[in-house]
């Protein structure tokens, strides 16, 4: 669990079996939460359940907080880079231009 009082966003991650799963949530939003296998996609999760959110925020102060934390999120997926999964997992194609 990633926890910094500093930090406005809350990253918790774990396994359920063996299933990696991380948890994102804005300090001030706990209800609204992200979830996936990755951060990024955790986040990517997180940011479109705040964007639901602002039709429904009661009054602009309560949707201005909404967008707040939506930059804030946003600026998180941006400042953390996108890990790609290696090809070592993949098989190649067979290549049939040999066969007569």
């Amino acid at each position: 669990m990633t926890l910094n009082p500093g930090n406005s966003i809350v990253i918790t991650d774990g396994h359920w079996m063996h299933i990696r799963h991380i948890q994102i949530y804005h300090r001030h939003y706990p209800e609204i939460r992200g979830e996936g296998a990755s951060l990024a996609e955790a986040a990517a999760h997180l940011s479109n359940q705040l964007v639901d959110a602002t039709v429904f925020a009661q009054g602009r102060g309560g949707r201005d907080g909404i967008v707040r934390a939506l930059a804030e999120v946003r600026a998180l997926r941006k400042a953390r880079p996108i890990r790609r999964r290696a090809d070592r997992d993949t098989v190649p194609a067979p290549d049939y231009s040999t066969i007569s």
